[in-house]
């Protein structure tokens, strides 16, 4: 299934506000807290949704709802998809994820106005966050200087055209079969209680922060490699024709090639963790509220688990050929109880995508190479190919 659960909801801890957290412009860091989008807070209420082991599968009428939302998202899409001699896929991907996520969210039409608005509020929430992240001791000049008050009002617009949303959607009583049915319909395990409308929409914000740049990041790296591997995107097209939506998600050659691509280019490709008191490791020690960096990039190619790490070669995540080493080397989505909790619908819309495009779309490499751009995600500085309508 997706990855998605309908059902129980924990009991709300006091911290759960990740959505918040992310939305006033101080990175959660400064509170003690995992600083990477998706690490913590509240996220963990939409993870009890995601988990196995709580409720039951979301009814098939969701997922295929879920399914057909992202396929006619992909097929208007790639309808003004540009062609050309150099094409820039990586700001195109970047706009088919975010419309994705909120289509699968919001099954209605939203304006246009407010969903640029949702666009550049993530866009510069982002991008303030990692300049504060970057340069620390200009805290205080980016409170004096009115750029923390800017980043606020825009949480407090996003945060009210959500609200709009919810409002609008409650006084409905026919059933969209999206995400927000879903936040709607989801009760606590202690009480039996709904979620208040400021904690649905603090679970949205997180899914839309932390759901599209990721998904972005890793189409337009897949693109880039498939381009310049032309025997692997040969195979991809020879043996994915005629797929329904539900063979395209399981396809082991699409999911073999989106994670040989997660493999060389992690969208999260660095994280952190704090110790909660002292302890050690091997050799080394050291003490309670140490900052722990956790480095996939250098897992993801390290040679003591991979064959030539550095070659893209899809056919090694193919079942028979996955051994339990490299599946403790392998973390594109995180792993425990920081999971990134939409990793199967990630891989559910970039199969879809994939899939759809390498049948109507001629994709050819060029000579620019992107530069790795390691911010909080792992960014293309651009991915620039050629691009054609397929006439077979």
């Amino acid at each position: 299934d997706l990855g998605l659960r309908a059902g129980k909801v924990p009991p709300r801890s006091p911290d759960a506000r990740l959505a918040n957290d992310f939305a006033d412009p101080l990175p959660t860091r400064r509170r003690g807290r995992d600083a990477r989008p998706g690490g913590g807070g509240s996220a963990k209420s939409f993870a009890s949704l995601a988990s196995g082991d709580l409720g039951g599968s979301l009814p098939a009428r969701i997922i295929k709802a879920l399914y057909d939302i992202i396929k006619k998202t992909v097929d208007d899409f790639l309808v003004k998809l540009p062609t050309g001699d150099q094409v820039d896929v990586y700001p195109l991907m970047n706009k088919l994820a975010f419309e994705i996520v909120i289509n699968t969210l919001f099954n209605v039409k939203i304006p246009e106005a407010s969903r640029n608005t949702l666009s550049s509020f993530i866009n510069e929430t982002q991008a303030f966050v990692v300049k504060d992240i970057r340069q620390p001791y200009l805290s205080w000049w980016f409170s004096l200087s009115g750029e923390v008050k800017k980043n606020l009002n825009n949480a407090a617009g996003a945060r009210s055209i959500i609200s709009e949303i919810i409002k609008e959607r409650k006084s409905n009583t026919k059933k969209f079969n999206d995400l927000l049915d879903m936040l709607l319909d989801a009760r606590y395990e202690d009480t039996g209680e709904s979620m208040d409308e400021e904690r649905i929409i603090d679970e949205i914000l997180v899914l839309i922060i932390a759901g599209h740049e990721t998904t972005g990041n890793a189409l337009s790296w897949t693109l880039y490699l498939l381009a310049n591997h032309p025997e692997e995107l040969r195979k991809l097209k020879n043996e994915t024709q005629n797929l329904s939506l539900d063979q395209c998600i399981r396809h082991d050659r699409l999911n073999a090639v989106i994670n040989e691509g997660m493999r060389l280019y992690p969208p999260a490709w660095i994280s952190d963790r704090i110790s909660l008191q002292d302890d050690t490791y091997k050799d080394y020690s050291y003490p309670g509220g140490t900052i722990v960096l956790l480095f996939y990039y250098g897992l993801h190619r390290d040679k003591k688990y991979w064959d030539s790490p550095e070659l893209f070669i899809p056919d090694r995540f193919f079942k028979q050929n996955i051994d339990k080493e490299k599946q403790k080397a392998f973390y594109p989505f995180g792993a425990g109880p920081r999971l990134c909790i939409g990793n199967s619908f990630a891989l559910a819309e970039m199969a879809i995508f994939l899939q759809t495009i390498i049948h109507n779309f001629d994709i050819e490499p060029t000579s620019t190479i992107p530069l790795v751009k390691p911010l909080v995600t792992l960014r293309p500085d651009q991915v620039i190919l050629r691009i054609k309508e397929s006439k077979s």
